[in-house]
């Protein structure tokens, strides 16, 4: 068994002080195979929840410091779960204190952030709990998991700790932690959203303004126009507030880099009157597609809007957004879905696809086709982009592939229907295409870590902060 000693610098009053984490990532994740290992036959700590009753810090301490203690992460995750619905934060507070003490080399982002929650539930010193953020911090920029930079920030954000926190070498700061959400995970709007009030808090027009450009430059299916006016509003209202703190110099950079975050290098409108679904694919350069099941592309494309006529006399439209796109030729084709085949003579006949380059600049290019949805196929119409501002892929990854399955499984498929053939995507909603083995690059899973912190961010009602 791998056992910390414990270390000086962080005093609780309880137990001892804390240790910091120890060990790399690579580290740590082998050491908790190891204890996974170790403790198959080893009772689990939720035998000892009844012997607690008296001093929970001194006892859970005692516990974690006998050699025979289980001592795997996931024991303690499940003993916590249950005290947590238990609201039995005193327990808590020991069973982490003692864990991460006595076994500091296998600590997890989690429990530093739990750790915190039940020291201040418990009216404990929040000063050393801005510490054990300062630890998990550095656990989470280690495994650079976005799940962790994720609570990370969370912690930050909700207790408004805007400004670094945390001993000297193990400083937790929301900015930093923040940037590199926005660098893993470009496609997750929370990130931008916790930068955004991170801005209006701290009253940083360069960082509103940055957040304005990283969020304007990525097309937002189902919700684009409400997150553009939202994030017009809130630097909208940052000017006013820079004006009237004799910052005007401020707030006009502010909005001269609003005005040009929100030009629009490329937009693509389908649009019909009557019963019809017509679904519009953006072949883009460098091989890029944006469809139906791949909306969003890692060249900056996606599809905001997708169109279905349900009435006769209603207008519909299907629209495609390149923010910052690359130059180049882009392809748009249509697929007719459906369109009124059981009554010949309400079957929409044309559709009118309207193209408009650098919307919002005052110098808009458009183009106008009406395409003939009698064709079969339909004929696909070609523009060439030039004046793009994209200069690099953005760095969405692949989704992992499914582990193997055990021998055991896999002897009892044999016979079965064949698998189907594996394909690597571009990047999270790219066109999909068969690659190298050799070219292929390390996958991530995307986290489902929901922040709490934004919950209170409505983006349709500008008014709820």
């Amino acid at each position: 068994m791998n056992q910390a000693p414990p270390q000086q610098g962080l005093g609780s009053g309880r137990s001892g002080s804390l240790p910091r984490p120890n060990g790399t990532a690579t580290d740590r994740d082998k050491r908790k195979q190891e204890a996974a290992a170790r403790n198959t036959n080893t009772a689990s700590a939720k035998s000892q929840i009844s012997k607690s009753k008296t001093d929970s810090i001194a006892f859970w301490d005692k516990f974690y410091a006998d050699p025979k203690a289980n001592d795997d992460p996931e024991d303690v995750l499940a003993l916590v779960s249950i005290l947590r619905v238990d609201k039995k934060f005193r327990d808590i507070e020991g069973i982490l204190r003692g864990y991460l003490r006595h076994h500091s080399d296998l600590a997890e982002v989690w429990m530093y952030d739990t750790l915190v929650i039940a020291i201040d539930i418990n009216k404990g010193d929040m000063e050393e709990a801005k510490s054990l953020v300062g630890f998990a911090a550095h656990l989470a920029r280690q495994s650079e998991n976005p799940n962790d930079l994720f609570q990370v920030a969370d912690i930050l954000l909700l207790r408004n700790w805007l400004d670094p926190v945390g001993i000297d070498g193990y400083k937790a700061n929301l900015g930093e932690i923040l940037e590199r959400l926005q660098k893993r995970v470009p496609h997750r709007i929370e990130p931008y959203l916790m930068n955004m009030l991170l801005a209006e808090r701290t009253q940083n027009p360069g960082r509103m303004a940055e957040v304005a450009e990283s969020i304007l430059s990525i097309g937002w299916g189902g919700r684009d126009a409400a997150i553009r006016s939202e994030m017009r509003l809130r630097c909208q209202n940052l000017s006013k507030t820079l004006r009237a703190d004799d910052r005007s110099d401020e707030a006009k950079v502010l909005l001269a880099r609003l005005a040009e975050s929100s030009v629009i290098d490329l937009s693509i409108k389908l649009k019909w009157k009557g019963i019809a679904d017509l679904d519009m694919i953006v072949e883009e350069p460098l091989g890029a597609k944006a469809d139906y099941d791949h909306p969003r592309t890692v060249f900056g494309g996606s599809l905001i809007n997708n169109g279905r006529g349900t009435k006769l006399d209603q207008n519909t439209e299907e629209v495609y957004l390149c923010p910052r796109a690359f130059d180049g030729t882009y392809k748009i084709r249509l697929n007719s879905i459906y369109n009124s085949p059981e009554d010949p003579k309400k079957k929409v006949r044309s559709a009118e696809l309207e193209i408009v380059m650098q919307l919002g600049s005052g110098k808009e290019k458009r183009q106008t086709f009406t395409v003939n949805l009698d064709q079969n196929p339909i004929s696909p119409i070609s523009i060439e982009m030039t004046g793009g501002r994209r200069t690099e892929v953005l760095p969405f990854l692949a989704p992992q592939a499914m582990p193997p399955l055990p021998k055991s499984m896999a002897k009892s498929r044999s016979g079965s229907q064949p698998e189907p053939k594996t394909k690597e995507a571009l990047g999270s909603g790219a066109s999909r295409s068969a690659q190298p083995t050799k070219d292929r690059s390390k996958a991530i899973v995307i986290p489902d870590y929901e922040p709490k912190s934004t919950k209170a961010i409505d983006l349709t009602n500008p008014k709820n902060p």
